[in-house]
């Protein structure tokens, strides 16, 4: 009995800024980004690093978080299966692989992964040869409006109710014994 298994775990850095386009008749969100991974190989008597770059596609909402956060030169780590696309190019077959993610870990500092501020203006894509009817719309993102009302405090970080001291009566006949 033969059985499969494609899963994939890369760690590396994000080679082009995220593009977020909207697909399909519900518009659901993807972000195709690349990711460089080295691979670390001794050559000689030196360590050298060859990189290997891979394409990864993102999508729903998490597509939406790594278009705000993630942009080129970002640490990441994806996790997905691995997808092979071929097409026809000049005559000559094409392959290519993909990693189609399902989780993703954004690994440089708080500050590093500051979010993107949103367009100004909305991008059109223009869509793929095969289905001249489909247009790809970024949604532009709305900048947040402060609250109205304070959010509500937790109750550790409400002010501590002033409490009273118990009283200090010593026990009859014992005056330095403890009142318990």
């Amino acid at each position: 009995m033969s059985t499969s298994f494609n899963k994939v775990i890369l760690v590396g850095n994000v080679t082009r800024d995220p593009e977020l386009r909207s697909v399909g008749a519900k518009n659901t969100s993807l972000v195709e980004t690349g990711l460089a991974v080295n691979n670390r190989v001794k050559k000689g008597d030196q360590w050298v690093d060859e990189p290997c770059f891979i394409d990864c596609v993102f999508w729903g909402r998490k597509a939406e978080v790594l278009n705000a956060y993630a942009r080129q030169g970002t640490s990441l780590l994806v996790e997905g299966k691995l997808k092979m696309e071929q097409w026809e190019q000049e005559g000559r077959k094409r392959t290519k692989f993909k990693i189609d993610a399902w989780e993703f870990q954004l690994l440089g500092s708080r500050n590093e992964n500051a979010a993107r501020p949103a367009p100004t203006q909305p991008v059109v894509h223009n869509p793929p040869a095969q289905n001249p009817a489909t247009v790809f719309v970024e949604p532009q993102q709305q900048p947040q409006q402060p609250a109205a009302h304070p959010a509500p405090q937790q109750p550790w970080q409400q002010p501590a109710a002033p409490q009273q001291a118990p009283p200090n009566q010593p026990s009859e006949g014992y005056p330095n014994e403890a009142p318990f």
